[in-house]
């Protein structure tokens, strides 16, 4: 059946978790380039099983030239406290301004096709709950609005909340940017199970249908 189903073109899913993760990816993702992919998450552990994910999945964490990690480094004055490789680490954006220069600076890399958003609510700090539902809340508007000026396709993968206080931020999260049409995963290993399918479909599809074929 697997030798069938590939030869037709069909993507098969293991489960129905990873049928509406493809679904999804599908439903709201225009046609990517290819499988290089941009990362910018929180740091430490979760880059490295981010790296890890995606690498099984088939993949492309590209390598960042020398003149974007410059423009990135002239963003913050410093990369003191960041790490400007992929994933890269942002664990602190400062202002809403610099995070969005950032993520306009990745948009222009030639050397990606798609940008994966790592949203961690418990990484707000020790602050109080109104505290962190204001983040949250510029945090949602901040990433609507690079969904409507950002020209490469942008998925975000919501971190586990840690917290059961959080649990209701992230709900909420979760709705409101699938309600402003981005594409939202619940894990790291779903996200790249399900755009390892589409770009894989994307790309065989290119291969059987190049541009100019008739």
């Amino acid at each position: 059946w697997d030798g069938l189903l590939k030869q037709a073109g069909v993507i098969r899913a293991g489960s129905i978790e990873e049928m509406m993760d493809v679904a999804l990816a599908f439903q709201q993702m225009p046609e990517p380039a290819g499988n290089r992919m941009v990362i910018v998450g929180i740091g430490g552990g979760a880059s490295v099983i981010l790296a890890d994910e995606f690498s099984h999945a088939g993949l492309v964490l590209t390598r960042l030239g020398d003149d974007i990690r410059q423009k990135l480094i002239n963003v913050f004055s410093t990369e003191a406290g960041r790490i400007f490789k992929n994933p890269i680490d942002l664990n602190n954006f400062e202002t809403p301004d610099k995070f969005f220069g950032t993520m306009k600076i990745l948009d222009a890399c030639e050397e990606a096709d798609m940008l994966i958003l790592h949203v961690a609510f418990d990484h707000f700090g020790l602050v109080s709950k109104t505290e962190k539902e204001f983040w949250v809340e510029s945090y949602l508007k901040l990433i609507g609005r690079l969904k409507k000026e950002l020209t490469k396709p942008l998925a975000v993968i919501l971190h586990s909340y840690s917290s059961a206080s959080m649990k209701p931020l992230a709900q909420k999260a979760e709705t409101e940017l699938a309600a402003a049409g981005i594409t939202v995963f619940p894990s790291i290993g779903r996200a790249a199970l399900a755009l390892s399918r589409f770009t894989r479909y994307h790309a065989k599809r290119a291969m059987k249908n190049p541009a100019g074929a008739r």
